[in-house]
């Protein structure tokens, strides 16, 4: 029996061995399938992540664009505005002109309010 317990610790090493290798091979196998899981879930949060950037891009783009809209709108008003002011001064000025060959501008309050501002002003 003695002769036996060698052999039979071979042949359990031996066993072991090739049970070891199976389930290095299957760890290995868990290891690519987990590695590729990973690389498959990193490819989905960068799409999740392009995807997000272009939802805000667009947002933004549109939200910029009403407000550029917008300002350009309130910008033509106020061109409007300041050209009809423009006219207008240029008409005061004229009649304000005109103030001093009136045959009555010796009496007139518009004669006599220029006056009143040129004192003011000085």
């Amino acid at each position: 029996m003695s002769a036996l317990a060698p052999l039979s610790s071979i042949i359990t090493a031996l066993f072991m061995r090739r049970r070891n290798r199976a389930e290095l091979e299957q760890m290995k196998a868990q290891i690519k399938s987990t590695e590729a899981a990973v690389e498959t879930t990193n490819i989905s949060n960068d799409v999740n992540v392009i995807d997000l950037y272009k939802k805000v891009y667009a947002e933004l783009s549109s939200t910029l664009i009403t407000e550029h809209d917008k300002m350009r709108e309130k910008y033509s008003e106020m061109e409007e505005a300041m050209v009809k002011l423009s006219k207008d001064v240029v008409r005061l000025e004229r009649a304000i002109k005109s103030v001093s060959r009136c045959k009555h501008s010796k009496y007139c309050p518009v004669t006599k309010e220029l006056e009143k501002m040129k004192n003011d002003e000085k």
